[in-house]
């Protein structure tokens, strides 16, 4: 009767260090392939950075690794890729404006407006005070020929950081196709 509590237990026992080692296992192939996308990043292999990043995302869901992907697609022509990506990290982690923001950087580019000032919303719900979201939407607004909107977040966004620069041009410009010269 002891040798089968032992048995029982033994069994268990291996059980439970087989599903840690594969727990460590592909926590050790997530890191490596996270790793291997950064150095190949910055080694300019764009294309093998692209399949290590994806390969950790198959192993795991990071919101870290999604952000070097979502970067890499929208500079390599496949925003579709970038924007179903960052959709997902907003869905993860809604609280995080610097997402919203760069995917509001990835619908302007590809001139879809009436996203990016919708997403820039969502965005200023969250902080309202945020200078960079304010200005992304000034240049939406502007671009869209809506200057008073345009010059209601460039004064929002110069009030809530003095020195920036682009705002500060930007009013200038929106002033200027208004011709208004305050």
């Amino acid at each position: 009767m002891a040798n089968f509590f032992k048995s029982r237990f033994k069994c268990k026992k291996e059980e439970e260090s087989d599903s840690n080692g594969t727990d460590k296992n592909s926590k050790k192939n997530f890191d490596i392939r996270e790793y291997d996308g950064i150095r190949a990043q910055r080694m300019g292999r764009v294309d093998y950075a692209i399949k290590c990043y994806e390969n950790a995302l198959e192993i795991e869901e990071d919101f870290e690794v999604m952000s070097y992907l979502s970067q890499i697609y929208a500079r390599t022509d496949e925003p579709e890729k970038a924007i179903a990506l960052l959709q997902k990290m907003i869905a993860m982690e809604p609280e995080q404006v610097n997402t919203y923001l760069v995917l509001a950087n990835v619908y302007f580019l590809q001139e879809n407006y009436s996203d990016m000032i919708c997403i820039l919303g969502n965005a200023l719900s969250i902080d309202e005070n945020d200078a960079s979201a304010h200005y992304l939407s000034a240049k939406a607004q502007k671009t869209i020929k809506e200057y008073k909107t345009a010059l209601e977040h460039l004064t929002k966004a110069i009030a809530a950081k003095q020195d920036f620069t682009e705002a500060l041009l930007m009013r200038v410009e929106v002033y200027l196709e208004l011709e208004q010269y305050p």
